[in-house]
């Protein structure tokens, strides 16, 4: 029997009792089915079948991984539902969080925040290296006090540049680059104007310079934050290293091809209740969605049942049934014995 688009517009159409396209089209019905199906059968069901490997590559002294801007990470938010446990860089078994408290308790991003020169009131611009580089991009600030008559706080900081890790530019709080300012976060070279709108101004005399910035040792990353709909890596990567983690995808939506099939052929049914269901909906006939509820639910229990299966083969792990132990504690991946 035949589990495609079209069986599933026919099935709709005798649960809506609408046999007519002239009363519902064939696109009315598709754009049901793929409301239910792409929105949501994945919130609803977590279906070991929509989880896959997501893989994506570091950079060399970069820290934080944009979910939308990152070959292996294009069109994330809309295209997976939720990342999870394991996690592996390198292949190494990594710590995960999605918690900010949780992992910079663990990984402080306390600024070092050396004095590097002083105000005579009268010069504006600055050039020099700070000490104990590299620096992590977007922690790097310049600050003093401007001269009289205001008296106003100084701050210039680090904007870095999309696709270049080693340098980035030196903005005022109102995002005005002047002159070209600049931090290389390698050799923590910099040079810049104190600026306010865009007007250089002078530090106060004797006011003193500092800067503000978090050093690090690039290295193999061990752990890694899911927050903001980005990723944090600690330590920060000297080099490209191969990241995996679980993921739950959402499924293709149908294209109008009538033979078109649903990611497992055995979901068809669902899929046609769950359609037939926001038909009735919109049209506020509750009495037939709760006609159809119970076969609704019926289905969705049968499609439910091969991941129940699947999970249900394995044991809950304790100290007792894992393998092995590393920095992070015991575990089944590490290979290492008791």
């Amino acid at each position: 029997m035949a589990a495609d688009l079209n069986t599933i517009r026919r099935k709709v159409r005798r649960l809506t009792r609408t046999p007519s396209p002239s009363h519902l089209s064939d696109q009315d019905i598709d754009e049901y089915i793929n409301t239910f199906y792409i929105y949501d059968l994945p919130e609803e069901l977590r279906l070991a079948a929509l989880k896959l490997t997501l893989t994506f590559f570091t950079e060399p002294f970069k820290d934080v991984y944009a979910t939308d801007s990152v070959p292996g990470l294009v069109g994330f938010l809309q295209n997976y539902i939720t990342v999870e446990q394991p996690m592996y860089i390198a292949g190494k078994l990594c710590y995960f969080s999605q918690s900010r408290e949780e992992f910079f308790n663990l990984y402080p991003i306390i600024s070092y925040r050396p004095v590097i020169n002083g105000g005579d009131g009268v010069t504006t611009a600055f050039s020099g290296f700070i000490p104990n580089v590299p620096t992590v991009q977007n922690s790097v600030s310049f600050t003093s006090i401007a001269s009289a008559p205001n008296g106003e706080a100084l701050v210039i900081k680090d904007q870095p540049i999309t696709g270049n890790n080693i340098s980035g530019l030196l903005v005022d709080q109102q995002g005005n680059n002047y002159g070209g300012a600049f931090i290389n976060y390698i050799t923590g070279e910099y040079s810049f104007n104190f600026t306010l709108n865009g007007v250089p101004i002078a530090p106060a005399f004797g006011a003193p310079i500092q800067a503000q910035y978090l050093p690090y040792k690039a290295t193999l990353p061990t752990a890694i934050l899911f927050y903001g709909n980005e990723f944090t890596l600690r330590p920060i990567p000297d080099t490209a290293y191969k990241v995996t983690m679980n993921a739950f995808v959402r499924p293709t939506a149908f294209n109008g091809d009538p033979v078109m099939t649903p990611f497992l052929e055995e979901w068809w049914q669902y899929l046609s209740y769950g359609a037939a269901k926001k038909i009735f909906e919109d049209r506020a006939e509750l009495e037939s969605v709760e006609n159809i509820m119970p076969e609704f639910i019926r289905q969705q229990d049968l499609i439910l049942r091969r991941t129940l299966v699947q999970y249900s083969a394995k044991l809950p792990q304790t100290i007792y049934n894992m393998v092995g132990y590393n920095s992070l504690g015991w575990n089944s991946q590490s290979g290492g014995n008791f």
